[in-house]
């Protein structure tokens, strides 16, 4: 596919999940060179692009043959993710938090997912749902955002009875 095909398509992707139609053809997009190429635009400019994983690469050395060798794995499905390296970084408060480093092919694969991903759910997300998502604190702020998010937990709470512990669940949820 082109590159302004792929464009295209990806700017499409929206339209499509607010209209509540079907989407078809991430295959066809996944097995893109290209997208790996605005992957690698986005990952390798992070802090961490230099931080090797468990096979010890790096972003260095990136080529277009190599991008286009990991989109036809992914495509092939004989693409096959790797352990993460862990490592363990310190808090403001003394301790450690564990962090895991995946390799940088991973990394990749995990953008080009994204990417589609976020093109196609982001749209469609009330605007009082937070996370990780693009230009939204992870934590709500307003007064109404923390009273939705109070319903939400006594829902999860309600919902995660047959769980062993209702707080796992809740926590697990983010609330």
């Amino acid at each position: 596919m082109q590159a302004v095909t792929i464009q295209r398509r990806i700017e499409s992707l929206p339209t499509l999940s607010r209209s509540g139609k079907r989407v078809n053809g991430l295959h066809r997009l996944v097995r893109s060179p290209r997208l790996f190429e605005w992957a690698y635009e986005k990952v390798s400019r992070n802090k961490g692009a230099l931080t090797p994983g468990v096979d010890g690469k790096t972003f260095d050395g990136m080529s277009l043959e190599k991008l286009a060798d990991i989109a036809r794995r992914v495509a092939d499905g004989t693409y096959r993710f790797r352990p993460v390296r862990r490592v363990y970084v310190p808090k403001d408060n003394g301790k450690t938090r564990p962090l895991g480093i995946p390799t940088v092919e991973d990394r990749l694969v995990q953008e080009v997912v994204r990417i589609l991903l976020e093109a196609i759910y982001e749209p469609v997300f009330l605007n009082e749902s937070h996370g990780f998502r693009p230009g939204r604190p992870v934590i709500p702020h307003s007064s109404s955002s923390r009273r939705v998010g109070r319903a939400a937990s006594g829902w999860s709470k309600l919902m995660c009875v047959g769980s062993s512990t209702t707080s796992t669940m809740t926590s697990c949820l983010g609330f």
